[in-house]
């Protein structure tokens, strides 16, 4: 295997070579990197969205946006749901422990401080 390390790439869209800090990361990429430096990848975005926005108008740009966020804060939430459920029910010990634990770490803190400790 070769130890040569690549520090510049060529952008596909504007051809110019630059360093890979100008490069949004990409691990799906075989150099780890977008093919569009972040100049480019930034006026494709602003395009596109400028060009929806004429689209669908004003009004219904806006609207599709917050539906896209209210959206997902509740895919978010459901997912935290179902990720805090797996834990717990792969962790049963760890949670018995946890309040016993908690409760002997929060005793020496009071202590420490020099506070009343039940």
């Amino acid at each position: 295997m070769s130890d040569l390390i690549v520090k510049e790439k060529r952008c596909a869209k504007c051809g110019t070579t630059k360093a890979l800090s100008e490069f949004y990361r990409n691990a799906a990429s075989s150099d780890g990197h977008r093919h569009q430096c972040k100049k480019c990848a930034l006026a494709h975005v602003r395009d596109y969205q400028a060009r929806k926005r004429s689209e669908l108008g004003e009004e219904a740009w806006l609207e599709k946006g917050r539906t896209n966020v209210a959206m997902s804060r509740a895919r978010g939430a459901t997912q935290d749901k179902v990720q805090q459920a797996a834990w717990a029910y792969s962790n049963k010990r760890l949670r018995e422990m946890y309040p016993k634990v908690w409760e002997q770490i929060y005793r020496e803190e009071r202590y420490a401080r020099g506070l009343n400790v039940r």
